[in-house]
């Protein structure tokens, strides 16, 4: 039965506090289709915010408040209508709820199980109907916080290049038996198709606060830098043995200078498209950089130990796939503080005129 997931109080638990901004976000919206989250002021000044289970009927919001007497928040909305903020598409919604009555909430109860006939409802549940007091348009257009920010570029990134790994993380596992050149070839296509998934990802959030951004571009400069950093890891598969006849001042220069490139590659191809919308701004640079070494190491943390020989492909994949989203949280937690700077620091704008 639609309820709560929370009990009422004006310091939720980590649980809730995380569910919430999630919901607040928009893959975390698609992801976790029938929530919401609600906020409100009760009358003894305390803010009341919690997750719960929701309908879209037209253009409003219904909670089914299921075992209503055992809970309370929903009394808030009885006497007249409240004002609330509720996320609507992975956005805060300023809304003004009331406790439906009579015929409205009879047939707001039919939606109900005609949206869900598997969850039973009784005549006696109270139902709370949220409309919204401005257009989405008007939503769309308020200014997001430095957190709304980083929380969009996680929860997008994140999404981005886990989907995107998926494709090296299949080729790496069933390439084991592969000659060379189909190996270098299907890793090099992969890589591509992880480069274009990331980079559309960090464009869609990019892109909303900085309108100037050539975003087609942008997805392209990714993809060509990771077929790079591919091109430039597949080096030692190609040289195999004869790396041992090498000398170790070789060696060494050649994996540095190696490596700083890989690392460098993504931060680089997109730093040349993002000059043209933020002056001053090669220090994305070293901030991918970073990300991207960490990301790396927890990838490694994470698959190396159970990958073992032998393993059925399918497990092998489940474990580089496991990795790769660890990966990824990474990459998009440390790139996200990066990228708030990056479009808040209205003082290093400049038009993307000749671009």
């Amino acid at each position: 039965m639609p309820t709560t997931l929370q009990p009422e109080q004006d310091n939720p638990g980590v649980v809730t506090t995380l569910l919430v901004r999630l919901l607040a976000t928009r893959p975390g919206a698609l992801i976790a289709r029938g929530l919401c989250a609600l906020r409100y002021t009760a009358r003894d000044g305390r803010r009341i915010t919690l997750p719960v289970a929701s309908i879209p009927d037209a253009d409003r919001v219904l909670v089914v408040v299921g075992n209503a007497a055992a809970k309370t928040w929903w009394r808030h909305f009885r006497t007249h209508e409240q004002a609330a903020d509720v996320t609507i598409g992975g956005r805060w919604t300023p809304c003004t709820g009331r406790v439906l009555e009579g015929q409205e909430q009879a047939a707001a109860l039919a939606v109900h199980r005609k949206r869900h006939p598997r969850t039973p409802v009784t005549d006696s549940d109270e139902i709370v109907a949220f409309q919204p007091v401005e257009p989405a348009s008007a939503a769309a257009n308020t200014p997001e916080t430095p957190s709304g920010v980083w929380l969009r570029w996680f929860a997008w990134v994140t999404l981005g290049e886990f989907t995107g790994f998926v494709a090296p993380a299949i080729v790496g596992a069933a390439s084991t038996t592969w000659p060379l050149p189909a190996t270098a070839a299907g890793l090099l296509l992969a890589g591509a198709a992880e480069g274009t998934a990331l980079g559309w990802a960090q464009a869609h959030v990019l892109g909303r606060e900085l309108p100037a951004l050539r975003r087609a571009r942008f997805v392209a400069a990714t993809a060509l830098a990771a077929v790079l950093a591919y091109t430039i890891g597949l080096v030692p598969m190609a040289l195999g043995e004869r790396l041992t006849t090498l000398p170790p001042a070789l060696l060494i220069t050649g994996g540095a200078m190696g490596g700083a490139v890989l690392l460098a590659s993504i931060g680089t191809a997109q730093w040349l498209v993002l000059r043209r919308v933020r002056a001053r701004c090669a220090w994305w640079i070293a901030t991918t950089a970073g990300a991207w070494t960490a990301g790396l190491l927890v990838f490694t943390a994470v698959a190396t130990p159970l990958w073992q020989p032998g393993q059925p492909l399918a497990l092998t994949v489940a474990i580089g796939v496991l990795g790769g989203l660890a990966m990824a949280a990474t990459v998009a937690a440390l790139t996200g503080a990066a990228a708030v700077r990056l479009v808040t620091r209205r003082a290093g704008h400049r038009p993307a005129a000749g671009s």
